[in-house]
């Protein structure tokens, strides 16, 4: 399993920077998708340096600026784009935090949780918003993306995972319930694109549901072996 999981992931890398450089804002859409949602799908704790993971999804936020940078023509509509309203009520709702934590008893860990929510909630936001209009070639490359990744990290937990303690996790003890939201949030778009084909694949259905049925299968289980959703028989 370790080795398809390695050949898969290389070829993906291969395809992903043929795409990025013939495509950049598909490709810089498809990896910033893919480092928010899907980050823990490729195998960083195999590396000897530690954060590589964080530093490519904020590559792909610095890449999403500099095409709009270089990309910017209507500059009133970019901007009511960036500041769209979703964008506006989090950025009040971190104004609150920010209060809230000023009269907190546990200060250091509030803040810890407010950095967090912010680097990996808002300025993905502020990144996608610098791609936009996103059509609905770019709601496409989105879902795909999303199932890969989902995908991915369900080789992952194959193929490095401990699926036989009462939860499943991968060598570098990331959070189990973090990588069955992942898996789950791919399972449930690959369910959605059943009920509506015409998203993913107008032509070709029977085909894509030969090859999409397994691999909804095996991510439905992969994210009950990831221990969230079972209980130790002791308990």
């Amino acid at each position: 399993m370790g080795y398809l999981y390695w050949f898969i992931i290389i070829t993906a890398v291969l395809i992903f920077l043929t795409f990025l450089i013939k495509f950049p804002r598909q490709g810089i859409l498809a990896g910033l998708t893919f480092t928010t949602f899907s980050l823990e799908a490729l195998p960083w704790h195999l590396l000897p340096v530690r954060g590589v993971a964080f530093s490519t999804q904020m590559c792909f936020v610095i890449l999403s600026l500099i095409f709009f940078l270089c990309n910017k023509k209507d500059i009133r509509g970019s901007l009511r784009a960036i500041f769209n309203r979703y964008l506006i009520v989090l950025l009040v709702f971190i104004i609150i935090m920010v209060m809230f934590l000023l009269v907190s008893q546990n200060q250091g860990y509030g803040q810890q949780k407010c950095l967090i929510f912010v680097i990996k909630i808002i300025v993905p936001l502020f990144a996608f918003s610098f791609l936009a209009p996103l059509d609905e070639d770019a709601l496409k490359i989105f879902i795909i993306t999303i199932i890969a990744g989902s995908l991915l990290t369900t080789m992952n937990l194959f193929s490095y995972g401990n699926i036989t303690l009462e939860r499943g996790v991968i060598e570098n003890f990331c959070n189990p319930i973090t990588m069955s939201r992942t898996i789950g949030l791919g399972t449930l778009l690959l369910l959605l694109s059943f009920l509506n084909a015409g998203i993913l694949c107008k032509k070709n259905r029977y085909v894509y549901y030969i090859v999409a049925v397994p691999v909804f299968c095996a991510m439905l289980f992969s994210m009950l072996l990831s221990g969230v959703l079972l209980f130790r028989a002791d308990i």
